[in-house]
């Protein structure tokens, strides 16, 4: 199964977003109809009289935000078995985004099962609604920050955030990759090491030399620093050793995961 660009799970994090804003204010306002007595007497509580279509909008709406955490979770699940390197911001967004799964769980299983607990379902929706936006915002800021969809780029620097966001996604989550801000010898040296990494870990995409050029090119330009010259003696050594580890077939481990 191909890899997810950096782009789609932006835009899914969105939808998710989006979604859970709209179910709870509809939520909201369906709970204001009075319950009338459950005619299969499976609910205590008694059912909604609340009218039929702004509820089956309501439960499409639930339809498409468990697709898509799904589809999210086929993208995150196996990157996180390769965690070297985790943020602040990555370790909250992966907690927050298992405890979206385990409350969409219980409002599910409300809803078909234990219907006796159904006067809890605004809770349930509530807490539900506020984790998703907050997994959202915590996804969505970094992709941005990678990103900069709306920054004007020459055609070398727009290849170069193809790259990072098809290639460098694959291990790497945008918290990650934005958390990092160094000048363009040490993105050269971090982009060569990943390179590396491209090419033994299963099921990765390898970074050929060109697209490699560019993701650095590209990282540099969006999250650098300006380079100091007192450091250029150290940078020279370290990027010389990485060439003899090139050529030597060994690599260390920056980190291979991320959020």
């Amino acid at each position: 199964m191909p890899n997810m660009t950096m782009q789609t799970t932006l835009w899914l994090a969105l939808l998710m977003g989006a979604i859970a804003i709209v179910n709870a204010a509809l939520m909201a306002w369906l709970w204001r109809f009075p319950m009338v007595p459950d005619p299969t007497g499976r609910d205590p509580h008694g059912v909604s009289s609340a009218p039929r279509f702004p509820t089956n909008v309501h439960r499409a709406l639930g339809y498409v935000f468990a697709l898509a955490y799904v589809a999210l979770l086929f993208e995150m699940v196996p990157r996180a078995w390769e965690f070297r390197v985790a943020t602040p911001v990555s370790v909250v967004h992966g907690i927050l985004g298992v405890a979206v799964g385990v409350i969409l769980a219980i409002k599910i299983a409300v809803i078909r099962r234990y219907q006796r607990f159904g006067h809890r379902l605004p809770w349930i929706g509530g807490a539900l609604a506020v984790t998703t936006l907050v997994v959202a915002a915590l996804g969505i800021i970094p992709a941005w920050m990678v990103l900069r969809p709306r920054a004007p780029l020459s055609p070398e620097l727009a290849r170069g955030r193809e790259v990072v966001s098809r290639k460098c996604n694959q291990c790497h989550g945008a918290s990650t990759i934005a958390s990092e801000h160094e000048d363009a010898r040490k993105w050269n040296r971090i982009t060569r090491e990943m390179q590396r990494f491209s090419r033994t870990i299963p099921g990765k995409e390898p970074i050929t030399d060109d697209e490699r050029i560019l993701a650095a090119a590209y990282l540099a330009h969006t999250l650098g620093e300006v380079e100091d010259d007192d450091g250029e003696e150290e940078e020279d050594t370290e990027e010389e050793a990485d060439e003899e580890q090139d050529r030597g077939g060994r690599g260390r481990g920056r980190g291979r995961g991320g959020r």
